[in-house]
């Protein structure tokens, strides 16, 4: 049995530390555990969710309470063999801070990062105190239009192994509205699980701490769970979504024995990353280290550049925060370049977090080519996407 969704008191909310729940794990007879620690980083709620535990003391998200984090994981592994410890993160989604959250996701050598709809409009619906202020203001169709328009932009947003808890919205708003948001919902999932299903390996998890709360049912109900399998989702994650020692492992059973829950595998220490993991950073002997390179736009009719420039590369780490980083369409005859003396990336790395690294529409063989030393553009839109200097 594992369990996939674990704050410990790094979280704001939470108690209990990494060993804490490493040694219940292993009283309880699970095999595997993954911590994932709330990471919300909006700027409109900074005043309430910028704070992580650290030593009894409140310090801010971007900070590096994250490093003793990792060091309480890889000593847990070791201490708590044969236990699997797995490194996550619980990453509260807004499309704002898509590029910080991508920024800082990438730096670390996460196992599985969890994705989250915590707030509508940087208001909580899964606070209670805040959730009345939010329904005051929007209505049943306006809150399920609000909330699908989120889910939907965090899945196409690539950044994440699973959607947490993904009708959480029916938490709270059942006070309010009865059963209509979940009815409202009915139209939105079948293209939920169609979306879900374009981006591989990327899954939902089944959350039992719905057992705990006024649905008392877990997070997705079964009647989306059902949605999920005829859409073919074949994987899913199960978590507690323990917030305290006592709730660790809390229904997961049930959970698995649920008549659509059984039908999916389990996906736990298999979920692959889609983001590049961060080694320390190569330095060429110009000084320049680069995290993300340029996209050249293949308008260019680079065959027939009246003034050069040369742009060096030497020892660079191509890092691709989206789903291609060069696009080379076939309209540009690269053969035929008189002012290419080499293209070739050597010792080049292409990382991507979606399924293409580089779309090369062109008959030549560019990886075939040796040494890059120097490579001629002019009127090239080049795009620095991130550099240190």
């Amino acid at each position: 049995m594992v369990d996939y969704h674990v704050h410990s008191d790094y979280s704001q909310d939470a108690e209990g530390s990494v060993a804490d729940y490493c040694r219940q794990a292993l009283a309880l007879g699970l095999t595997e555990i993954c911590f994932t620690p709330h990471f919300e980083i909006d700027p409109v709620r900074k005043e309430l969710d910028d704070r992580v535990r650290l030593d009894g003391q409140w310090v801010p998200m971007l900070s590096d309470w994250i490093d003793r984090y990792i060091a309480d994981v890889e000593q847990a592994r070791r201490e708590f063999a044969p236990l699997e410890v797995k490194l996550g993160v619980e990453v509260g989604y807004d499309p704002s801070i898509e590029k910080e959250l991508a920024d800082w996701l990438r730096r670390y050598p996460f196992d599985y990062v969890l994705g989250s709809i915590h707030c509508i409009d940087h208001i909580a619906i899964t606070a209670h105190d805040e959730n009345d202020f939010y329904y005051a203001r929007a209505n049943a169709q306006e809150a399920t239009e609000g909330y699908f328009d989120l889910l939907n932009r965090a899945i196409e947003s690539g950044l994440f192994d699973a959607i947490g808890h993904i009708d959480v919205f029916k938490k709270y708003s059942m006070e309010k509205f009865g059963n209509e948001l979940v009815e409202r919902a009915k139209p939105y999932w079948p293209g939920v699980f169609e979306r879900i299903l374009r981006h591989p390996p990327l899954t939902i998890e089944i959350n039992t701490s719905g057992l705990r709360h006024a649905p008392v049912e877990m997070y997705p109900s079964e009647a989306v769970l059902k949605v999920a399998r005829n859409a073919g989702l074949e994987h899913v994650a199960i978590g507690s979504d323990g917030h305290r020692l006592k709730h660790l492992g809390f229904g997961l059973e049930q959970g698995l024995l649920l008549p659509t829950g059984s039908a999916f595998g389990l996906r736990a220490g298999t979920a692959a990353r889609q983001l590049p993991r961060q080694p320390p950073m190569n330095t060429d002997e110009h000084g320049f280290r680069f995290w993300a390179i340029c996209i050249l736009h293949s308008e260019i009719t680079i065959p027939y550049l009246r003034a050069l420039c040369v742009f060096f590369v030497s020892s660079v780490v191509l890092r691709i925060p989206h789903s291609a980083i060069c696009i080379l369409r076939s309209e540009i005859p690269i053969p035929s370049l008189r002012a290419l003396c080499a293209f070739s990336v050597s010792p080049v790395v292409l990382r991507t977090m979606h399924s293409e690294v580089c779309n090369l529409h062109s008959e030549t063989a560019l990886f075939s080519l040796c040494a890059l030393r120097a490579f001629f553009v002019s009127s090239v839109v080049l795009r620095i996407l991130r550099a240190a200097f």
